[in-house]
């Protein structure tokens, strides 16, 4: 078995993030790639992979680093370059590229797995 859980790579994309990573997840789908909470030991201690979706908080903004987060071209970390959130979820926050919802959004969106695990 195969199973996929999503990085910060797969969010990679100039045109939607948001759209990429739901893309990734159909793809792997339809090849019979294993991509929701999956058990893989079912005796006495079962062992669950969960993947789930998540991205920074907007905890980078550091006070006296606000060069960097008005520059995103010298910005260390390329996940602030390379995705593209286009407003889904509404950003917020003093950066837009630093999308505050969006670790919220995805935490909601991992609810049902969540939930799912702690029942079974």
């Amino acid at each position: 078995r195969v199973i996929f859980v999503p990085g910060n790579h797969e969010a990679w994309d100039d045109q939607c993030s948001y759209r990429k990573l739901k893309d990734v997840k159909e793809l792997c789908r339809d090849m019979g790639v294993l991509v929701d909470p999956t058990v893989i030991n079912s005796f006495d201690n079962p062992l669950w992979i969960l993947p789930l979706l998540s991205w920074y908080d907007g905890s980078l903004e550091i006070p006296g680093c606000e060069d960097l987060c008005t520059d995103f071209s010298g910005w260390p970390w390329t996940d602030f370059r390379a995705c593209e959130w286009n407003d889904h979820p509404p950003m917020g926050g003093s950066y837009a590229k630093i999308p505050l919802n969006l670790a919220n959004y995805f935490h909601e969106l991992n609810t049902d797995s969540i939930d799912f695990v702690k029942k079974h």
